[in-house]
């Protein structure tokens, strides 16, 4: 075998690799499916209900630093929610611009998109838990609850993106 086909070979096995941590780390399949993990338990749990939850994710999922990226929040039977969200390691990103917790659905835009800085190299991940107005079929009315994330959303943050690796698959 020649040494531009070695090249070849173990360019192509880091884009493959890179590609499985890209889905793994943007969210798109919960690190529950993969390993065991332990759920953080924030205190808006004691008003949470099984039919009330929020889906998060990241656009871009893989960045460089430098970049914005913004996390979307979904609400599921949560009305004018006030929201509280979890950045760890929170060194790594920053919003902007700045804003402050919870995020207020009458002062921020309905707190359903919200946009950070990648500052350095890592990976985050991002968790959120919120109060509102939430329906309750048992007695038919809106009482005061509240829901939290079913798995984190995940950003890697990059020395070099796995798109750089795109040509070589042409060769």
């Amino acid at each position: 075998m020649t040494l531009f086909r070695l090249l070849k070979i173990h360019s192509i096995l880091n884009f493959l690799c890179a590609c499985l941590l890209a889905v793994i780390f943007s969210g798109a399949v919960p690190l529950a499916t993969l390993s065991q993990t332990v759920k953080a338990e924030p205190s808006w749990d004691a008003f949470a209900t099984t039919d009330s939850y929020l889906e998060l994710s990241v656009k871009p999922a893989i960045v460089l630093p430098g970049t914005l990226v913004t996390l979307y929040i979904v609400y599921h039977n949560i009305g004018m929610p006030y929201t509280d969200i979890v950045i760890t390691p929170a060194e790594l990103v920053a919003f902007d611009p700045p804003m402050d917790m919870p995020c207020k659905y009458f002062e921020q835009g309905g707190c359903t998109h919200i946009t950070l800085r990648a500052l350095a190299v890592g990976i985050v991940e991002f968790r959120a838990g919120a109060t509102g107005e939430i329906f309750d079929e048992s007695c038919n009315c809106w009482r005061w609850g509240g829901g939290t994330d079913n798995w984190p959303a995940r950003l890697v943050i990059a020395e070099t993106l796995w798109q750089e690796y795109l040509p070589l698959l042409g060769r």
